[in-house]
């Protein structure tokens, strides 16, 4: 049986994040109560921290000034 991927609006994955950024709680807690797999909201957060996506609400989550690849 195969698992189709799921998709979430960036309006989504930004709440996710802010939610990780409140006093007393943890990305596998938060990601527990929202249906993820911590692991998925752990990369969203180092993505939103080292600048590949952008926190502000109303653009696209993908800056344009993304760092190269390694």
């Amino acid at each position: 049986m195969t698992r189709s991927r799921r998709h979430f609006t960036d309006e989504f994955k930004r709440e996710a994040m802010r939610l990780t950024e409140q006093p007393c709680s943890n990305v596998s807690q938060v990601a527990r109560d929202l249906g993820l797999d911590p692991s998925v909201l752990r990369r969203w957060v180092g993505q939103m921290r080292v600048g590949i996506w952008e926190p502000t609400d109303g653009k696209p989550l993908k800056s344009e000034g993304n760092p190269p690849d390694k």
